[in-house]
C-alpha cells in the first residue's frame, strides 16, 4: 500500500493491493460449503459479501453518530481477502476532546472467503491491519464463518459500535492522563526501549 493507506493503519505487502471503496461491490462471494452432519446437510462454511461488512458497519456508524471522515481498502487478486480501515468522526470525537486532533479514532476491518481469518472488527486510537493477518486495536472482535454468520456478525457490529462512546471516552482520559505525567529523562528512555523491544512503537517514531 502507498504511505497514504499506511498512515490509517492498513499495511499491504503480502499480495493484496489497495482498492477504492467503490470497487468493493465487484468482488463476488462463493457459494457456502455444505457438509454432513448426524445424516443431514448442513452448511460448514458460509463466506459473506465484503461490501456486506462494509455497509453494515457504515450503517451502525451512523446509527450511533459516528461518521467516516477518512478510509482505505486492500483485496487480493482473487478477491478472497478483504482489509480496511476508517477514520471516525462525530460526538465530539475530532480530535482529543475534539480540538487538538493529535490522536485519531479508527476503526479496521477485515474478511475472508477462503478460511485464512474470521471476519472481524478492531477499534482504538491505533489500529494495524495488514494482509499478512496481523490485527490489532485497543478493542477486536470476529466471527467464524459459520452457518449463521449474517446474523451474529451484523449482532456483533451493533453491540461494539454500542460501546463506541464509552470506549473513546476513556481512551482520552487515559491520553491525557499520559500527556500530564512528568518523566525523568532515564525513565523516559528505558520506556522507549522497552516499547520498541515489545515493538508497540517502531523506531522511525523516535525522535533523535
Amino acid at each position: 500500500a502507498g504511505g497514504y493507506a499506511m498512515s490509517l493503519g492498513l499495511i499491504l505487502h503480502s499480495g493484496a493491493k489497495e482498492i477504492d471503496r467503490a470497487d468493493i461491490p465487484n468482488y463476488g462471494t462463493p457459494e457456502p460449503e455444505m457438509g454432513m452432519r448426524n445424516g443431514k446437510e448442513v452448511v460448514k462454511h458460509r463466506p459473506i459479501p465484503h461490501e456486506l461488512l462494509v455497509r453494515a458497519t457504515e450503517t451502525e456508524l451512523k446509527f450511533h453518530g459516528f461518521e467516516v471522515a477518512d478510509q482505505a481498502y486492500g483485496m487480493t487478486e482473487d478477491g478472497n481477502r478483504f482489509f480496511g480501515v476508517m477514520e471516525l468522526r462525530g460526538n465530539n470525537l475530532d480530535g482529543n476532546e475534539g480540538n487538538a486532533g493529535d490522536y485519531r479514532r479508527m476503526l479496521g476491518l477485515r474478511n475472508s472467503h477462503d478460511k485464512t481469518f474470521a471476519g472481524g472488527l478492531a477499534i482504538g486510537s491505533r489500529v494495524m491491519v495488514c494482509d499478512n493477518l496481523a490485527f490489532s486495536g485497543e478493542l477486536c472482535c470476529t466471527h467464524k464463518h459459520t452457518a449463521h454468520i449474517v446474523e451474529k456478525l451484523t449482532g456483533m457490529i451493533h453491540k461494539s459500535m454500542g460501546g463506541l462512546g464509552q470506549l473513546f471516552d476513556f481512551q482520552d482520559r487515559r491520553i491525557k492522563e499520559y500527556k500530564q505525567a512528568d518523566l525523568a529523562q532515564t525513565e523516559v528512555s528505558d520506556t522507549i526501549i522497552k516499547l520498541l523491544e515489545g515493538r508497540a512503537i517502531a523506531g522511525t517514531q523516535v525522535l533523535k
